[in-house]
């Protein structure tokens, strides 16, 4: 029989999410645990402004 998978934690979908961004994807890790696409989907938009920010920020401070 196989076992249930566990929810996951904030810091396994926020790796999952980060993985995703830059294109690396374990198998195994995402059949272990049960991720809602609420978490992702909130994840992944904080992931995206802080990226979006801190490419902002580079560039302001380039520019000066």
């Amino acid at each position: 029989m196989a076992d249930k998978p566990r929810k996951a934690t904030l810091l396994q979908v926020l790796r999952m999410v980060l993985s995703a961004f830059i294109g690396i994807r374990k198998r195994g890790e995402a059949e272990k645990i049960e991720v809602t696409p609420v978490q992702v989907i909130i994840v992944g938009i904080i992931a995206g402004a802080v990226f979006v920010g801190t490419i902002v920020s580079v560039v302001r401070f380039i520019t000066r």
